[in-house]
């Protein structure tokens, strides 16, 4: 592991961090919001939104669009069932530096719970002290990235997962979240009951979410937009 941070840092325990205060939209034009005018270049046209994440991401993006929609906002979604953040087409970063350059958002939410299903020959062993540190400098590179146009970047923590390996993973890749500079962080660790796990809030497989679950997970995400756009509320930012 880098000097920078120690193992035991990254197995720390999680802060289950609650997102504060009932979220009250106003009537403001979106157009008008503090994060759109600190972005000098960006492309005119409404709040555009870029979610991106794995099978969880779809999940909740589907239940999001909706209600993202109703505020005025164009969404746009890249989220892939089974795909992580150190599979070999997006390890360069091009990937996600060309749907910043299509989409050109104002807001990006990464979701990802540590998808590492398909290494090559030579990458660090599934949940060896390399592979987090990997992944550590995968999604650092990757919040560079979606911000490199302005943007706020959103980073949503996974929630509990009752089957392996993402009952001992998502945790450990939760931790590094928080220690990220210069994101906003959404707990969906704690929107869908933190240790607590709710089989009413997931598939049988005890990872995926239901139609609830996937609703919970939305409210959370969409709640931090609003504050982000709004310029105010209460957030959690990580503090690496």
């Amino acid at each position: 592991m880098r000097g920078r941070r120690s193992w035991s840092t990254l197995v720390a325990a999680i802060a289950l961090v609650a997102l504060v205060g009932v979220v009250v939209v106003d009537d403001r034009p979106v157009g008008g919001d503090p994060v759109l005018s600190s972005r000098p270049e960006r492309r005119p046209g409404p709040t555009r939104v870029l979610l991106v994440g794995d099978s969880i991401g779809d999940q909740y993006a589907m239940e999001a669009q909706d209600a993202l929609a109703d505020r005025g906002v164009e969404v746009s979604m890249w989220a892939v069932w089974g795909k992580g953040l150190l599979d070999a087409d997006l390890r360069d970063g091009s990937w996600f530096a060309s749907l910043v350059a299509d989409v050109d958002p104002d807001v990006v939410v990464l979701e990802n719970v540590g998808n590492y299903n398909s290494p090559e020959f030579g990458d660090p062993v599934a949940d060896s002290p390399e592979f987090y540190a990997a992944w550590d400098d995968a999604v650092r590179r990757d919040v560079a990235i979606f911000g490199s146009a302005g943007a706020t970047v959103v980073v949503v923590k996974g929630p509990k997962s009752a089957a392996e390996p993402f009952a001992s993973r998502t945790p450990v890749i939760n931790a590094l979240y928080d220690q990220v500079p210069g994101v906003v962080l959404v707990d969906g660790w704690a929107a869908l009951g933190g240790e607590v796990f709710d089989p009413d809030l997931h598939w049988a497989d005890g990872v995926h979410l239901t139609e609830a679950g996937a609703a919970r997970l939305a409210d959370a995400v969409v709640a931090t937009i609003d504050r982000v756009l709004q310029g105010g509320g209460s957030f959690t930012t990580g503090s690496g």
